[in-house]
């Protein structure tokens, strides 16, 4: 499971690993198209509740996606 792109992990549980899917029941995805990363594949449980789209600061960085995910 990518975790983050650009931003420092300080601690261990800044670390996204695959047991979050067993113990969370509300998960918020960003993802930024300004990087050229792929969207993330969650289980078939999962279920896009909820999105929302933002521009960036400069319109060259493209824009921000946050999608709230909701465990069937």
């Amino acid at each position: 499971l990518a975790h983050f792109a650009g931003g420092p992990i300080l601690r261990e549980d800044d670390i996204a690993g695959p047991g979050i899917f067993d113990t969370e029941q509300t998960l918020w995805v960003v993802d930024t198209t300004g990087f050229g990363s792929s969207a993330l594949t969650l289980p078939d449980n999962w279920q896009a509740s909820d999105f929302q789209s933002y521009p960036e600061v400069f319109s060259y960085q493209a824009d921000i996606f946050v999608t709230k995910y909701t465990k069937r």
